[in-house]
C-alpha cells in the first residue's frame, strides 16, 4: 500500500513537472526571480493556498542566502539594477531554472532533512538531560517558605537546602510556584535564583533567601514547590543544567530545538497540504 503510494506521487510529480515543463523560474537577479515568480503563478493559475506554499518553499531554499545578500548590499550601499549581480546570481542558483513541481519538491526533502537532524539532536540533548537531572535530583529542597513586605511589596522564598551530591554548591536555579489547596492552577509561578555565602558543601544543609516578582500576599495555606534546574560550583561553574518546565526564557538548549522543530513541522506541514500533489 505504501509502495503504491509513493509511486502515485512520483507519477505525479513527473506528470505536473512534464505537462508545465515550459514554465520555469528565472533567477539570475532578485528582479527577475520576483517577475518570474509571479508569471508562474498566473501561469499555473494557482490559488492562494497554492501561491502561498509556492512562496513558502522558494524562501525554505534560498530564504537564508537572499537576507543575507540584501543585507550585504544595503550595508554597501550597492542598488543592483534588473541585471543583478554575479552574487545575486550564486544566491538564488538553487532555485534558478526549476518548475513549480521541482521547487516544492525540493522543499519539502530540505524540511524533511533538517526535520530528522532536530530530532535526532534532540534526542541527544534529552538524553543528556537526564542525566542531568538525576544529579539534580540529589539537591533536596527540605523547605521552602514565601514572604512579603507589604510595605515595599517586595516578595522572597526562604529556601533550606540539603546537598546529597559530592560537589560543593555556590548557587541554584529554581522552577518555582505558589500553590494553594482547592485552586488547580498556581497562583504564581517562574523561576527564582538562590546565592549561599560559602557554599553548600556535600552532606549539608543551608539556608538561603531568592528574590521573587510576585504580587500575591502569603498567606498560611499557600505553598511554595521549588525544585533545582540549574547548579553552580566553585567559580560559578555550571555543574548541572535541565530546561525549566515554567519559564521559557530558562528552557536551554533543549528548548530552543522543541521550538526550531515546531517551526520545521508546521512549514513542512503546510508545504505537504497546500500543495497539489499533497506529498
Amino acid at each position: 500500500m505504501r509502495k503504491s503510494v509513493v509511486l502515485a506521487i512520483v507519477f505525479g510529480l513527473t506528470s505536473l513537472s512534464a505537462c508545465k515543463r515550459e514554465v520555469r523560474l528565472e533567477a539570475q537577479s532578485l528582479f527577475a526571480l520576483h517577475q518570474s515568480t509571479e508569471s508562474m503563478k498566473r501561469e499555473l493559475k494557482l490559488s492562494k493556498a497554492g501561491a502561498r506554499a509556492f512562496d513558502n518553499a522558494i524562501d525554505v531554499l534560498i530564504g537564508e542566502a537572499t537576507r543575507e545578500l540584501i543585507a550585504a548590499q544595503e550595508a554597501s550601499g550597492e542598488v543592483p539594477g534588473p541585471q543583478g549581480s554575479p552574487a545575486e546570481a550564486k544566491a538564488l542558483a538553487p532555485v534558478h531554472g526549476l518548475t513549480h513541481a521541482d521547487v516544492l519538491v525540493a522543499a519539502i526533502e530540505k524540511r524533511k532533512g533538517e526535520l530528522q537532524g532536530l530530532v535526532a539532536e534532540l534526542d541527544v540533548e534529552e538524553a543528556a538531560a537526564a542525566e542531568q537531572q538525576a544529579s539534580l535530583d540529589l539537591i533536596k529542597v527540605v523547605r521552602a517558605k514565601y514572604g512579603m513586605s507589604l510595605a515595599t511589596r517586595r516578595s522572597w522564598i526562604d529556601l533550606t537546602v540539603y546537598n546529597a551530591t559530592d560537589q560543593r554548591l555556590t548557587e541554584l536555579l529554581l522552577d518555582c510556584r505558589l500553590t494553594e489547596p482547592g485552586r488547580p492552577a498556581p497562583r504564581e509561578k517562574g523561576t527564582c535564583s538562590v546565592q549561599f555565602a560559602g557554599g553548600i558543601d556535600p552532606g549539608t544543609s543551608r539556608v538561603g533567601q531568592a528574590y521573587v516578582g510576585w504580587e500575591t500576599e502569603p498567606r498560611s495555606k499557600r505553598q511554595v514547590e521549588a525544585w533545582p534546574i540549574k547548579a553552580y560550583g566553585a567559580g560559578r561553574e555550571v555543574l548541572w543544567e535541565v530546561p525549566s518546565k515554567l519559564n521559557p526564557l530558562h528552557a536551554g538548549r533543549i528548548g530552543d530545538l522543541r521550538t526550531r522543530l515546531t517551526v520545521v513541522e508546521n512549514s513542512l506541514r503546510s508545504l505537504q497540504v497546500e500543495t497539489p500533489i499533497g506529498l
